[in-house]
């Protein structure tokens, strides 16, 4: 009897073991410093060595290693003075995400930093990218007479936090510091990034320096935020008819993932200054409560800022659009969107000769905010007749990747996206 107990008791143990090990929570993914940019982080990889660009010496005659390597130290002096351009008493905005990997170029969409500043804004960009991107985290420090360390950066699901730490100067210097933190793919959904200081080491304390804490770590260390991740685009099938694409980053647009940033063909140069994009958007915001279906799409003529120009026109002056324009025309065709329940985002654009198919997506806000969005879509000079867009809707029918957020309702998305138009495209006029 005891015996058979005996064995019972170890084959009990035997089974519940491995079901222990299954259940068991998986500590939080590490991020190697070794892995991240940094800017005066000791640890991390310094920023002064992100990748230079190769171009061929028949495209850009006289350019090599020598010249790109100092310009990628002007860049770099740009970033550090981006960051110190915080007023001192100004609380620090949040960090950020960016898809693109760093090298020298890209590492201009920092100057955004010293832009939201300049600007008022609250935060530096809108926190939202696909789910079949690399995403980047920016974590960054003002002017301080602290030096700022990492101490590590663990990822765990939607979780994200960095841990740092000050450490006194020694002289009246002060410093800034900047790191570049991959993340890889995401899985969709909403994700969470805190900052999180650890305490000061002991002899710092006892030789008299004090804690960073309170409103002061406030003013120097960038603020924790929320960023989603989107469905990446829908896939084309091989039954899609073979069409010339509009690749999205020649898209001038506000706020839509892998486009053009439209706010650069219109910079502001003084905080109070109205440019064309923010009459476009003041024109698409004022919708609210006006029980208004946005209208059809719209051409215009020319491209980059003569059709930004031309855009704001018919949104903001309530020009009459187009309805024709000649084979000799640069056309642009205006996308928009009223505010909307959600996050508007072109997918594709792809033409046919007498036809333009626009493909968007939508991604409920994690909040109760709204956004408007608009794009500029470069179409060239076209063949004449009748000119048909279609504008379509992908991915409605899929669920939703936040928990607790649903789909926008397609009655209030078809309301606020603008719909399907058809134009004429003519031979020039050649009579005196």
């Amino acid at each position: 009897m005891r015996l058979s107990t005996l064995v019972a008791l170890t084959l009990v143990i035997a089974i519940a073991t491995p079901l222990r090990a299954e259940n068991a929570v998986s500590p939080p993914a590490e991020i190697p410093l070794d892995t991240i940019w940094g800017l005066d982080l000791p640890g991390t990889r310094d920023i002064e060595g992100v990748d230079l660009p190769t171009v061929p010496q028949a495209s850009s005659p006289g350019w090599g290693y020598p010249e790109f390597k100092r310009r990628r130290q002007e860049i770099i002096e740009r970033v550090r003075t981006a960051i110190s351009s915080k007023p001192p008493v100004d609380q620090a905005l949040t960090g950020f995400v960016y898809s693109v990997a760093p090298d020298m170029e890209t590492l201009t969409v920092l100057m955004r930093i010293e832009n939201a500043f300049r600007n008022n804004k609250s935060q530096v960009r809108n926190n939202f990218i696909h789910g079949d991107r690399d995403a980047f985290l920016v974590f960054y420090s003002h002017p301080s007479s602290y030096y700022l360390r990492l101490k590590k950066v663990t990822r765990d699901g939607t979780d994200i936090d960095v841990s740092y730490v000050f450490e006194p100067h020694y002289t009246a210097d002060s410093t800034v510091h900047l790191a570049l933190i991959p993340l890889g793919k995401l899985p969709p959904g909403e994700y969470n990034v805190r900052f999180t200081q650890q305490p000061m080491e002991r002899k710092y304390i006892d030789a008299g320096f004090v804690r960073v804490f309170g409103s002061q770590e406030k003013q120097i260390v960038c603020q924790p935020f929320t960023f989603l991740v989107s469905d990446p685009p829908p896939f084309v099938t091989s039954e899609d008819p073979i069409e010339e694409r509009v690749p999205l980053d020649r898209i001038w647009a506000l706020s839509m993932p892998g486009t053009k940033k439209v706010r650069e063909l219109d910079p502001r140069e003084s905080p109070d200054q109205e440019t064309a994009v923010s009459q476009i958007a003041r024109g698409l915001l004022s919708k609210i409560g006006q029980q208004t279906d946005a209208g059809p799409c719209f051409l215009v003529a020319g491209e980059g800022k003569e059709a930004l120009e031309n855009a704001a026109s018919v949104i903001a002056d309530n020009a009459s659009p187009l309805t024709a324009l000649t084979t000799d025309d640069e056309i642009s065709l205006v996308f928009y969107s009223y505010a909307a329940p959600g996050y508007v985002a072109l997918h594709s654009v792809r033409k046919a000769k007498n036809q333009v198919t626009v493909r968007y997506h939508v991604m409920m806000h994690a909040t109760s905010d709204v956004s408007v969005h608009f794009a500029l879509i470069p179409l060239g000079k076209l063949s004449p007749g009748k000119l048909n867009v279609d504008v379509m809707q992908v991915g409605r029918d899929k669920p939703s990747p936040l928990e607790g957020v649903s789909r926008p309702e397609p009655k209030l998305v078809a309301r606020a996206v603008c719909k399907s138009c058809a134009f004429e495209i003519r031979e020039p006029d050649t009579t005196d």
